[in-house]
């Protein structure tokens, strides 16, 4: 379980809690979500660390989410190195390459998500679920997941997407921003390639 993989004392008792996620995260994402409500909603964490600026709060808990090496974060990690070592590190993650850089590392290889692990740990923190929470951690496990078609989709995944379907995640619109619609210049990259495609019995 999720409480068995690291304390969770830090994510408590740390007053300036900043969130850091890859610099460039796969997938797209809808309006919600792009606003990182994630853990900012979770944890009522102050402005989001961005990258290239030196954090304006004294180093305290960074929490890293869906990298797997610090690096990851990106240019960041290095123009604030002296931050990032002074702050305590939680680490939260389901791949299986995560290097565990963290102080404390909640990385769970059996999940399907990153957002499934959060999904968890949720009610260990007594965070109630609300509709803007639910809709991001849909928005993630239906992305990372493609749709809960990977192997890595067990009973778990689905009932943490239950639950956020239950807390008022709007499921249709989420799928149809990740799975289906794309981006004007994806559109037209895909139709300058399909115009040139020929089959190997043509």
């Amino acid at each position: 379980t999720i409480a068995q993989l690291a304390p969770l004392d830090p994510l408590v008792v740390h007053k300036r809690p900043v969130l850091l996620a890859p610099e460039m995260p796969h997938g797209r994402f809808p309006k919600p979500v792009r606003k990182a409500a994630i853990l900012l909603s979770v944890l009522s964490i102050p402005q989001q660390l961005r990258h290239r600026r030196q954090p304006r709060l004294d180093p305290d808990l960074a929490v890293v989410c869906y990298a797997a090496t610090l690096a990851r974060v990106g240019s960041v990690v290095d123009t604030c190195s002296d931050w990032f070592a002074r702050a305590t590190i939680v680490n939260i993650d389901h791949h299986a390459t995560n290097s565990h850089f963290g102080a404390v590392n909640i990385v769970d290889e059996q999940a399907a998500a990153t957002c499934q692990v959060v999904a968890e740990l949720l009610p260990l923190l007594d965070v109630d679920l609300d509709r803007e929470i639910a809709t991001a951690l849909l928005t993630g496990l239906d992305r990372d997941s493609y749709g809960f078609s990977t192997s890595s989709t067990t009973p778990r995944t689905l009932l943490a997407a239950a639950a956020a379907v239950a807390a008022g995640a709007p499921i249709e619109a989420i799928f149809r921003a990740t799975l289906h619609e794309l981006p004007i210049r994806t559109m037209e990259l895909w139709a300058r390639l399909l115009v040139g495609m020929k089959t190997a019995f043509s």
